[in-house]
């Protein structure tokens, strides 16, 4: 609804444009055929003298004008035609060009750095700047505790390592990874004691004295 509602406006503003662009070149026409349709003109026909103020048809004519440069200046601010999310990442191959989906980049992105055991959680994009620029945008939570620029280094390795067993890019196709930390959430897991090691058996010096009371009576049967 909203992308109706901007395109029927701007079609709008551009018919307006065009309309009025019509009626000025009109208008500077008649000024040089019939000079005498806009004010008193000199004996000798080459200076028109014009009544700028008290001429109602000139002052309505400067309010659309303002109102015009008014719109098509919000035009160009927010009337822009959004751009079109990304949908693939090109990737290249032996027999050509692969079509990686977003969804699935961002998704083996985002298990790469979850696996780190820096980052509890993590919300990965994908998004094309330009036609040779593609940002990989990573915003993650870290454990409490954990050195931030650490585990932004980690984090960045992980998705570079990533990305590039799933993308083949383009010769001069510029891959940015920006990284942003938003919070902690959780904590590190306290490293488990080390494995007891066992006991190495005596050996054997002989007997030991004085022999037990047991093994005198088993002695006497």
């Amino acid at each position: 609804m909203a992308h109706d509602i901007r395109s029927i406006g701007r079609n709008l503003l551009l018919l307006v444009n065009g309309l009025l662009g019509l009626v000025a070149a009109a208008v500077v026409v008649l000024v040089y055929v019939r000079p005498r349709l806009f004010g008193a003109v000199s004996p000798e026909g080459r200076t028109v003298t014009l009544a700028v103020r008290d001429n109602a048809a000139l002052e309505l004519a400067v309010v659309i004008s303002v109102l015009l440069l008014a719109l098509d200046l919000l035009y160009l601010v927010y009337g822009r035609r959004p751009k079109a999310p990304l949908q693939f990442v090109p990737s290249q191959a032996a027999g050509g060009v692969i079509k990686v989906a977003r969804e699935a980049l961002e998704a083996g992105l985002r298990s790469a750095g979850e696996s780190l055991d820096v980052v509890t959680r993590l919300r990965v994009t994908v998004e094309a700047e330009r036609q040779r620029r593609v940002v990989v945008g990573a915003f993650f939570q870290a454990p409490d505790g954990v050195s931030i620029p650490d585990a932004s280094q980690r984090l960045r390795t992980a998705l570079a390592e990533r990305f590039a067993a799933m993308v083949t890019p383009a010769d001069g196709t510029k891959i940015d990874f920006d990284i942003e930390f938003v919070g902690f959430s959780g904590k590190l897991p306290r490293p488990s004691p080390p494995p007891a090691e066992p006991e190495e058996p005596q050996a054997f010096t002989g007997p030991q004295y004085p022999i037990p009371d047991d093994a005198d009576s088993e002695d006497d049967r």
